[in-house]
């Protein structure tokens, strides 16, 4: 969603995507979605996202029960 999603790249394995030149994102909103907060296996590598980039960038933390809905400019977080 967020413009750029390379501030995520701790979270992946990129050995596994050596083709990969750059981590453009879709450019649909101007913050920056950290998924998985709170996941037994991808939590800790958003909390050192949250914690490396909150100064930074605008980050939306979300739970694998959680996303956000993006329509007519305004945002909606939902949750399951």
């Amino acid at each position: 969603m967020s413009p750029d999603i390379g501030y995520c790249s701790i979270m992946d394995r990129t050995d596994r995507a050596p083709g990969l030149r750059d981590y453009k994102g879709l450019g649909l909103t101007d913050f920056h979605v950290v998924p998985h907060l709170g996941n037994p296996t991808m939590g800790q590598a958003a909390r050192l996202i949250v914690e490396r980039y909150s100064t930074e960038l605008d980050l939306r933390a979300l739970t694998d029960r959680q996303s956000l809905l993006v329509r007519d400019g305004g945002t909606t977080m939902l949750q399951s």
